[in-house]
Formats: structure tokens, C-alpha cells, sequence
């Protein structure tokens, strides 16, 4: 029958094209495997270098990623990512020490002045503020102690005054004693 003979023409083709094509599935499904497995390696290597730099930061060390290629894409724009972070994070916190540093030297100009926002503007914002209310008070300390030096002068010179009098009284009377004290003896002769 055609039927049979065509189904057997098709069976043959079929195992023609299968033996065919089959060295090159297997070379494909090696190559994706080949490849599948080095990727894991780079992802395995990158989450290894970002644990570490994670594990510095929580230390207080910000170190980017070094600029090695992971050879994927994502990883190397992930890696570029974690960098931009760990420099606003240092910029951050080098001005925010360099600042109160100048603090501590009683430096009440000091300002932080960056263009970053959120937290970092929320911090920046308070510790300005901070600057600005101990120069405030520091100022009115200033103006407190000037007040109170010139009514301590006041006061001083108003007990040198009254010294002064008290000792002229005391000669006053002295002078007064000595003179009744003379009168008395021209009297009673």
C-alpha cells in the first residue's frame, strides 16, 4: 500500500534527520550547560566579594567591588551599583566626622554640605541645625557673661566707693573724738 510505503519513506527520513541533527543538540545542550555552569560560578564569586564587603561595611570600612568583570551583564551592573552606594556612604560619613571634628574644635561655622537626599538630608539638616543652636547659644553665653562682668565691675566699684566713705567716716570721727577729747581737757583746767 502507498500508505505503508510512505509511512516507511518518512521513517527513514525521520531517523535521517534525527542522526542528523543529533550531534548538534548534543553540542548545543553542552555549550548552554557549559555556559549555565560558568555563570553560577560568577554569581558564586560575586555573592562571595559582596558578602565580603558587606561583612567591611558593617564594620565601618567602605570598600567598593574591585573592578573585576563577573562576565555577565547584571552582575558587573550590580556590582557598579554596590559602588555608587559605598561612595555616597563614605562621602557621607567622612563629612559628617570631619564636621563634628570641627565641632569639637569649636568651630560653630561648620556646616555639612552635600547633594544628597533623603536620610542623608535628614541628617545633614540636624546637624546643622545643631551648629546653628550652639552658636545661638553661645552668643547669648557671650552676651550673659558681658552683662554680668559689667554689673561685677559695678558692684566693685560701688564697695570701693563705699570703703572709701566708710574709711572717711572713720577719720571724721577720729578727728571729732580727738577734738572733744581736747575740749574736754581745756575744760575741765
Amino acid at each position: 500500500t502507498a500508505f505503508a510505503i510512505a509511512m516507511a519513506v518518512v521513517g527513514v527520513l525521520s531517523i535521517g534527520l534525527v542522526s542528523l541533527f543529533l550531534p548538534r543538540l548534543k553540542r548545543l545542550i553542552a555549550h548552554e550547560a557549559e555556559t549555565a555552569h560558568r555563570d553560577a560560578e560568577m554569581a558564586g564569586a560575586f555573592v562571595d566579594v559582596l558578602s565580603s564587603s558587606v561583612d567591611a561595611a558593617k564594620s565601618g570600612e567602605f570598600t567598593p567591588i574591585e573592578a573585576q568583570d563577573f562576565g555577565r551583564d547584571d552582575l558587573n551592573a550590580a556590582r557598579a551599583s554596590f559602588n555608587e552606594l559605598i561612595a555616597a556612604f563614605s562621602q557621607a560619613i567622612e563629612q559628617t566626622v570631619d564636621f563634628l571634628q570641627r565641632v569639637a574644635k569649636k568651630d560653630l561655622t561648620a556646616r555639612l554640605d552635600w547633594e544628597l537626599s533623603g536620610r542623608y538630608a535628614e541628617l545633614q539638616h540636624h546637624s546643622n541645625t545643631l551648629a546653628e543652636s550652639l552658636s545661638e547659644v553661645m552668643v547669648q553665653v557671650g552676651a550673659s557673661s558681658q552683662k554680668l562682668s559689667a554689673r561685677s565691675d559695678a558692684l566693685a566699684q560701688a564697695s570701693d566707693q563705699l570703703s572709701k566713705r566708710s574709711a572717711d567716716q572713720a577719720e571724721t570721727l577720729r578727728d571729732t573724738n580727738a577734738s572733744v577729747s581736747d575740749f574736754r581737757a581745756s575744760a575741765g583746767t
